[in-house]
């Protein structure tokens, strides 16, 4: 039996940024960052790749992650990296809008410097993803104004062999999820960004992230198509990964994994966002399909421990340290009254009392 918590005890680098102000730069800004993570199960061994990490981490059991530094010259500021195996090989890549992304490999990152494959297109939040055929497939997108975007390419020189194929886009008019703003309160297009394809029993699920980084409901929904590249359906059950309360708030721009056992795993940002809106940590939740073949992601106590052994869904091990307590104040309105309703009452209590077990714990 082991457990761990979430955010993932690891060690966030420091970032200096500038804070943006009324549309230009301020005051200069220092704060930890960690984000957009993928992960993967290669040659028996666990690994997450997050923005701004300088390395990558690697774990064989899921609870105690080591860091590795890369041992060769990588884009490491380029934000939202994604690993894939390939053959024998470790895929990685990351974004630059700007200009032509090349794709790395390695067959062993740990000990083997990752070779450059000059890139030949400009993208922004990359997923590659082999198909049980043989074909390979990547999609990327990062914008509030352009949909996320699919092609076939040529596994030899990692360029592509089909135009791009617009797969999905952002229906904020009528998905409720897709609005932006803090509790899905503010106007105006958000972004559709980091996407993750898994293929799950000839079906493939192609999830996305929306609807702002910096915003407690940052979340992961997906659509299902019966082929790599569509026609996309939107899936009956999202956000799939969604967890707007608690200790920290967020579930999105991730990644979904098998483990050795055959159990799904989702990883994903969580955001602090205090001293600047990219101030943002990394959680793991237990994921799976339905019998409905519906992905779905474990988030119902996401900050509590987490026994790796248990199924989705398993009560936790330990409670909070208030639970059933009586509740006592001095002054004020009735300490027991639930104003805002029941679920935001539970997520205020979950997300003070929490802080007060986390520090015992």
């Amino acid at each position: 039996m082991a457990h761990y918590c979430n955010p993932l005890n690891i060690g966030y680098k420091y970032q200096h940024i500038r804070k943006l102000r009324d549309g230009g730069l301020g005051e200069n800004c220092v704060c930890r960052e960690a984000a957009d993570p993928s992960m993967i199960l290669f040659k028996g061994r666990y690994y997450i790749f997050p923005s701004m990490t300088a390395g990558f981490l690697s774990s064989d059991d899921m609870v105690s992650w080591e860091y590795h530094p890369f041992l060769s010259e990588m884009p490491i500021c380029d934000y939202a990296p994604d690993v894939r195996e390939v053959g024998e090989y470790m895929y990685f890549s990351a974004s630059r809008r700007d200009e032509p992304c090349s794709f790395f490999r390695t067959k062993d990152p740990l000990t083997q410097p990752f070779e450059e494959i000059p890139g030949t297109f400009p993208f922004w939040d990359p997923n590659l993803f082999p198909d049980d055929d043989g074909k390979l497939y990547f999609y990327w997108g990062c914008s509030d104004e352009e949909p996320i975007y699919g092609a076939e390419m040529d596994p030899e020189t990692m360029q592509r062999k089909t135009d791009p194929v617009v797969l999905i886009d952002s229906h904020m008019e009528r998905i409720g999820y897709e609005r932006k703003g803090h509790d899905h309160t503010l106007p105006g297009r958000p972004y559709i960004e980091g996407v993750w394809m898994t293929k799950h029993e000839g079906r493939y699920y192609l999830q996305y992230a929306i609807p702002g980084t910096e915003f407690n409901i940052y979340c992961d929904g997906v659509y299902v198509s019966n082929a790599p590249l569509g026609p996309f359906k939107l899936a009956r059950n999202n956000p799939f990964s969604y967890m707007p309360g608690g200790f920290m708030p967020g579930a999105g721009h991730g990644s979904t994994m098998q483990d050795l056992e055959g159990r799904l795993w989702h990883t994903a940002s969580m955001r602090i966002s205090c001293n600047h809106m990219f101030e943002r940590r990394i959680g793991i939740w237990k994921a799976g399909f339905d019998q409905d073949k519906d992905l779905f992601c474990d988030q119902r106590y996401g900050t509590w421990p987490v026994n790796t052994d248990t199924p989705a869904y398993a009560d936790p091990d330990w409670m909070l340290l208030s639970y059933g307590k009586k509740v006592t104040a001095s002054s004020g309105t009735d300490p027991t009254a639930r104003p805002g309703g029941r679920q935001e009452a539970a997520d205020r209590v979950s997300g003070s009392c929490w802080i007060l077990a986390g520090s015992i714990w």
